[in-house]
Parts: C-alpha cells; structure tokens; sequence
C-alpha cells in the first residue's frame, strides 16, 4: 500500500516546485508506484501458486477418499468368488 509520503512526490501542480524540480519528483514518484506495483503484482503470483497447489492437494485427497468408498465389486460378484462352502454361510448370514 502506498502511504502519504509516497504520494506527496506525486503533487505535481504544487507551486513549490520549479519545472526541472517537478519532474525529477514525478520520475521518482513514477518509478517508486512501478516498484510498489510490481512488488504486488509479485506477491499475488505467489498467493495465487499457494491456493492452486492447496486445491490440487484437496483434489488429490478427495480422489483418494473417493476410492476408498466406493465398492471395489457389486455384492453378486464378491460372493460368487468366494467357495461354495463359505457362500452358503454369507448367504444365510444375509
């Protein structure tokens, strides 16, 4: 954020300064707001990597969660790979 010090330079119309006074003021002023911006510009690039790699770890969780809670086979499958014996005991315990 800029603060008022950073903006005074910025008061060219001020009859304080002289024509060549008021231009090396406004140069300052120009190349200390392209400062400040691209320190913004920056730090948001850095945030917005910090977001898109949580959600990316949050897909990556979800997908996990996901397979570990759907069935791996329908019910008619798992049982008809089980031995004849064990069958009729899932059978009658269902």
């Amino acid at each position: 954020m800029l603060m008022a010090r950073e903006l005074d330079p910025l008061k060219l119309t001020s009859p304080r300064f002289s024509e060549a006074g008021g231009n090396k003021a406004a140069s300052a002023a120009m190349a200390n707001l392209a400062d400040a911006v691209h320190g913004l510009v920056q730090q948001m690039r850095v945030e917005q990597q910090t977001i898109r790699d949580w959600v990316d770890s949050q897909a990556e969780r979800h997908r996990e969660i996901k397979d570990l809670l759907q069935p791996r086979a329908p019910r008619g499958e798992v049982v008809s790979a089980i031995a004849p014996s064990a069958k009729r005991s899932v059978e009658e315990k269902t």
